[in-house]
């Protein structure tokens, strides 16, 4: 089952310092801590993460999780990077819309076949749009891929 990941203990924070609206909004009256993770629990007692729930997207009722679908993109040998984002859909919720930076241009129909069967029909991409690299911003842990500007270039480019 996926779900947010909450958490409970002794070795949890109690709050967020000099911020108590932070502290109410993540924790319940039990005590439960919100993580802001979507992660999933497999009935023997591990979890798995998924993605942060800012980035998950709900696409017909379902909660999903962009690595997923960028793994399955990523596992074609002409595509070297791929990011997805989620459009604003009127019968869905979301679409996915994915960008992908590969070797030689692969066409849209060509990774659309590649994905037939490795994600649910859902999960597939409802565009998926070559680009030569991701917009990006230097952080602490490394470049990190600006899927806020990925987002509105889809909204801007999508049409249903």
């Amino acid at each position: 089952e996926e779900g947010e990941l909450e958490l409970r203990g002794v070795n949890v924070i109690d709050s967020y310092l000099g911020k108590p609206d932070a502290t109410a909004a993540a924790f319940d009256a039990d005590g439960w801590f919100a993580t802001g993770d979507l992660a999933e629990a497999d009935g023997e007692g591990n979890y798995y993460y998924r993605a942060r729930m800012d980035d998950a997207l709900r696409v017909r009722g379902f909660l999903v999780a962009p690595p997923e679908i960028e793994a399955a993109i990523q596992a074609h040998p002409a595509v070297e990077a791929a990011a997805v984002v989620g459009v604003p859909h009127d019968r869905h919720g979301e679409v996915p819309v994915a960008f992908v930076v590969a070797d030689d241009a692969v066409d849209e129909a060509e990774l659309r076949d590649f994905l037939d069967g490795r994600l649910a029909d859902y999960k597939v991409p409802a565009a998926i749009y070559s680009v030569e690299d991701f917009p990006r911003t230097e952080g602490p842990h490394g470049a990190k891929v600006r899927k806020g500007e990925l987002r509105e270039l889809a909204v801007e480019r999508f049409v249903d």
